[in-house]
């Protein structure tokens, strides 16, 4: 059994950091959650607002206001999907952003994230 996971960022450069992680599992249930900037242990402060314009349409201000903690994040990642033998993504990103929330939240991910493409091989 498998399952997928998705990350918005606050734009694609290595300063960036995730906004939204939504993952779909295996019986069609879907989540996804926002995440709260400022919650970062060093706070996160690149935006690239062509990103929010044109890509994923999230605010700074609904973040800061709907945004969960990214200590809270990981901790609901880790129940949800460390079941799960196999966690896919499908862009190199995905994995960047991964590592940038839990090393901000000071924690390991019960999971082992793959990029679907290299899998496929």
């Amino acid at each position: 059994m498998w399952a997928t996971l998705d990350f918005e960022a606050s734009g694609l450069s290595g300063q960036s950091y995730p906004i939204e992680v939504g993952y779909s599992l295996p019986d069609g249930s879907a989540n996804s959650l926002l995440i709260n900037p400022l919650t970062a242990g060093d706070p996160w402060q690149h935006w690239d607002d062509h990103a929010e314009l044109e890509i994923h349409q999230i605010s700074r201000q609904k973040l800061h206001e709907e945004g969960l903690q990214v200590v809270d994040v990981c901790q609901h990642l880790n129940a949800v999907l460390g079941k799960y033998e196999l966690v896919f993504c499908d862009s190199q990103w995905d994995l960047f952003w991964l590592g940038r929330l839990y090393h901000a939240a000071h924690m390991r991910p019960s999971f082992t994230l793959t990029e679907v493409g290299l899998w496929l091989l």
